[in-house]
């Protein structure tokens, strides 16, 4: 059921063209390019992409839970002035840890009052890793019949985690405690 599942809801399975490769022939076409620039010591480069969907995983589709095929978002960063070169480190970051990541690069200092997020670049150019931390995300449930069932009002339907390695805390508004 899952395999059918994601054929019918990706219809492209099977399809070469839409499949890692391409973009690892792309990204590849990219890299040669700034290669030739000779803007390799001087680039940073950034990967990551939006939640994931379920695709069958839990026997779920879309992107409304927690799990972690949905909640996980990649995140490659290449910094040529990096210290350790690929490095993995599996502490929980969060997209808006990426602006400030980015403006710390730039040497643009930031303001804890301006931005939530954390700069990430004293791990990627020292041999430290990631301080233990959390990340955080947060879903709205209004749409879905478990609201009304629940009799919650359509602005306090809304669910919260908070990740922190090997633990996940999971709140829905309304839902028993």
């Amino acid at each position: 059921m899952c395999d059918q599942l994601r054929r019918d809801y990706l219809g492209c399975y099977g399809n070469p063209a839409l499949r890692t490769p391409t973009i690892d022939d792309h990204l590849g076409r990219l890299m040669a390019e700034r290669d030739a620039l000779g803007r390799r010591e001087d680039t940073l480069i950034v990967f990551t992409s939006d939640h994931g969907d379920l695709l069958g995983d839990h026997w779920l589709g879309e992107k409304e839970m927690f799990q972690e095929p949905s909640a996980g978002v990649p995140l490659i960063i290449v910094d040529p002035q990096a210290a350790r070169p690929a490095t993995v480190d599996d502490a929980p970051v969060q997209a808006i840890d990426l602006l400030p990541t980015i403006l710390d690069v730039l040497g643009h200092p930031t303001r804890a009052q301006w931005l939530e997020g954390h700069s990430l670049l004293p791990a990627m150019r020292s041999e430290v890793s990631l301080p233990a931390g959390s990340a955080v995300s947060e879903l709205d449930y209004a749409f879905y019949d478990a609201r009304g069932a629940l009799k919650v009002d359509v602005n306090r339907a809304n669910a919260v985690m908070n990740c922190a390695h090997r633990w996940k805390l999971i709140r829905y508004v309304g839902f028993a405690n």
